[in-house]
């Protein structure tokens, strides 16, 4: 089965993770995204799925939580190289 995170091109311009905001809805998470742009940072929010227009990174989302919570879904489990192929290009999050 292909997964979406396989049909995804490795990013040209990969960066290093270096601030990860674990964090519920409705508390400021925007707003922060926002300041961390501010920052020069590169950040990757929900908003990105939602509003611009990243279906790709809907379906590989939906997919992660499915293989890695389903283990009949017959869906491989997200690695490294994988999360790197799917938001290697940010360095936030």
């Amino acid at each position: 089965m292909s997964r979406q995170v396989d049909r995804m091109a490795e990013p040209a311009d990969k960066k290093k993770m270096r601030l990860v905001v674990a964090s519920c809805s409705r508390t400021g998470t925007l707003g922060l995204h926002e300041a961390l742009e501010m920052l020069g940072y590169t950040p990757y929010h929900m908003i990105d799925l939602m509003l611009k227009g990243r279906k790709p990174h809907i379906k590989a989302f939906t997919e992660g939580i499915l293989a890695h919570n389903n283990r009949f879904s017959g869906i491989k489990r997200y690695e490294t190289p994988d999360l790197d192929r799917w938001i290697g290009s940010f360095d936030a999050c």
